[in-house]
């Protein structure tokens, strides 16, 4: 019996570290896009590197890309284990692109599975996307 609730026990604590382990951050996106002239404005930030990205439908000579080296930006520091917990939760804000508007998505990649959050009308959300655009400054 003992060696059951051992047994038991231990199944629980290798789940648990299992499902923390696989929520690590991979990677945080950011991408704005619509408006008339079909506008993409998007960076992404891994542990090593920092891409940005500018597309227009209309006028492909404005199309740019790059990708440098990340040496100082943390993912943690965009980005804390609450503050993930709390904007996976997020629903969706309503869409500006109807209007010829543009939206803004947060993406958030973990080893398990990426999280898209659109327009979401939250202070942390807000707060996490104002500092990857602060990055291109």
């Amino acid at each position: 019996m003992k060696n059951l609730l051992f047994l038991s026990l231990f199944i629980v604590i290798i789940s648990c570290t299992s499902t923390a382990q696989n929520m690590e951050i991979k990677s945080i996106s950011v991408s704005t896009y619509g408006g008339d002239m079909g506008y993409v404005d998007s960076i992404k930030v891994t542990k090593d590197s920092i891409f940005f990205a500018t597309n227009v439908a209309t006028d492909s000579l404005r199309n740019t890309s790059s990708k440098i080296l990340n040496s100082k930006i943390k993912i943690s520091d965009l980005m804390n284990d609450s503050d993930f917990q709390k904007v996976i939760s997020l629903k969706n804000g309503k869409s500006n692109l109807p209007v010829d508007g543009t939206d803004t998505a947060l993406k958030i990649e973990t080893a398990d599975k990426v999280y898209k959050i659109v327009n979401a009308d939250n202070l942390i959300w807000k707060n996490i996307v104002n500092k990857m655009y602060s990055i291109q400054e």
